[in-house]
């Protein structure tokens, strides 16, 4: 038990000090031991594994006014890659959009291509081209415009994806590590760890595609610094709800009706989680609809304080950001 808490508190050491290298290009042993507060014996002893695991940099010795000079030590950005895919309809073409992330996050390779139908084939071959040039990718991050339910992708939008072991296709293929992750709900938590939204709020995102033909809406919740996707993955399945004006797959829906669906939505959201804010995405709205809709919230609630309701026109980017934020996190909690 001794030796298990004695390896543990190794552990945690060596992530203050990751921590404090990550967030400056260099620093010394000395500066490693009165900002993290461990003794300079233990900086020494955890500096050199972390030299030894290539995950930190010795460089050249610092300048000195007198006296010998300090070494400088630098997190290693080239320790590992991680390979981000992230699939979506963008005019009326199925997207996908792939990046290469180093150690620290950092986007240091990216290309997108667009596909009248985009096949499991096509997406391998990409990748395979990708990997083949940064040999060092330990593990591979995709977000999907669906969601994986018992390791199948039972709902996804892209046809030929759909009731595929995707994981399995390309874990094998690739013999990597995968993890996959639904479109909205990584915009969500990539929204919310690029805001530095505190862990006690919630934040409810929901997204009306702008593709042909059309598909159903869906939602994100970060609730206590995560996503809450439910036993089955589903939470946030919103159009699935028995609204009044409900939306069907591929039906074509005028403005009014569209608006009044949202009105419905977050009503419907506002009463079951009373979150601080409301991210709305979809190119299909403006700020006049945002201001509808907080009129329509308070006929029911005329009491409460508002959520804070944001209007996203950047649900791309947040997307991308989020399987990138999670593939930090994964990095860190995998590789060390």
């Amino acid at each position: 038990m001794e030796g298990g808490n004695a390896k543990q508190i190794k552990q945690l050491n060596k992530d203050v000090l990751r921590k404090l290298l990550k967030g400056k290009s260099y620093r010394t042993k000395p500066e490693l031991a009165e900002l993290s507060g461990l003794s300079v014996v233990t900086v020494n002893s955890l500096i050199k594994e972390l030299i030894e695991d290539n995950e930190v940099r010795e460089l050249n010795e610092a300048k000195s006014t007198g006296g010998r000079r300090a070494k400088q030590f630098k997190y290693n950005e080239n320790f590992k890659h991680f390979l981000v895919v992230c699939l979506s309809n963008e005019e009326e073409r199925e997207c996908i959009h792939l990046g290469v992330a180093n150690a620290l996050g950092d986007i240091i390779f990216e290309e997108k291509h667009r596909f009248p139908t985009l096949s499991v084939e096509n997406m391998l071959a990409l990748m395979t081209i990708i990997l083949i040039k940064f040999p060092i990718i330990s593990f591979i991050g995709v977000g999907i415009p669906g969601l994986e339910i018992e390791k199948q992708l039972r709902i996804m939008d892209f046809k030929l994806f759909r009731n595929v072991n995707l994981r399995e296709i390309i874990s094998e293929r690739f013999s990597l590590p995968v993890f996959i992750e639904n479109d909205v709900n990584a915009a969500v938590y990539g929204y919310c760890k690029g805001k530095g939204i505190f862990n006690h709020q919630c934040v409810v995102g929901v997204y009306y595609p702008s593709t042909k033909p059309f598909v159903l809406p869906g939602a994100g919740i970060y609730l206590k610094g995560e996503i809450y996707s439910g036993k089955n993955g589903i939470a946030g399945e919103i159009g699935h709800l028995p609204l009044k004006t409900a939306i069907q797959e591929y039906q074509f829906i005028g403005a009014k009706e569209l608006e009044r669906n949202l009105f419905e939505t977050v009503l419907s959201l506002e009463s079951v989680l009373d979150p601080d804010t409301f991210l709305i995405y979809g190119n299909d709205f403006s700020d006049d609809n945002i201001e509808r809709l907080k009129t329509f919230v308070l006929r029911f609630f005329p009491s409460i304080t508002l959520p804070e309701v944001i209007l996203r026109n950047d649900f791309s980017k947040d997307f991308t950001e989020g399987i990138r934020k999670r593939g930090l996190v994964y990095l860190n909690e995998h590789y060390k």
